[in-house]
């Protein structure tokens, strides 16, 4: 047993620095985009997309390695959360596992802060997006279709358009 804890904790202490990786990423690109470094934007966007799949990964790992314990009885089946781990093996390795899940939610948290201030930042500049249109066209601005003929979009949004 003391082996597949000691591998559960490898696969948590790597979703923490996966996840703090990728929190630290966004926060980078709030300062490519205001400085206008697309090209280095772009390289950092890859970066993300590598992160999140690892992240993905790791998650898989976890859960299987868990199921894992629970078929070799080290773990009961019935609700395999992190917790019940912890609270499963006592105060041994709890106290090690416990950290780990300390600084895996720590982590968790801070990406949801980064993504929620994402969030406000693209509403914001939808709104400024919609402002603009609004003093260059009116509020009865008119598009034109493919074929040329004026479309008459009265009080659109960008943040309610869809397709």
């Amino acid at each position: 047993m003391a082996e597949s804890i000691e591998s559960l904790e490898k696969i948590l202490d790597e979703q923490v620095k996966t996840y703090t990786d990728l929190a630290d990423g966004i926060r980078a690109q709030h300062k490519l985009v205001s400085e206008g470094r697309f090209e280095d934007l772009s390289k950092n966007l890859e970066q993300e997309v590598a992160l999140i799949a690892r992240g993905k990964y790791l998650e898989q790992a976890r859960v299987e390695l868990m199921w894992e314990m629970a078929d070799r009885g080290e773990l009961p089946g019935s609700d395999l959360t992190l917790q019940e781990v912890i609270h499963h093996i006592g105060s041994g390795n709890g106290t090690s596992l416990h950290g780990v899940r300390s600084r895996l939610r720590a982590a968790v948290e801070n990406l949801r802060e980064v993504n929620a201030r994402n969030a406000d930042l693209i509403r914001v500049s939808l709104r400024a997006i919609d402002r603009m249109k609004s003093q260059v066209f009116g509020n009865n601005g008119k598009s034109y279709t493919a074929s040329g003929t004026a479309a008459h979009r009265e009080n659109t949004s960008l943040m309610n358009r869809q397709g």
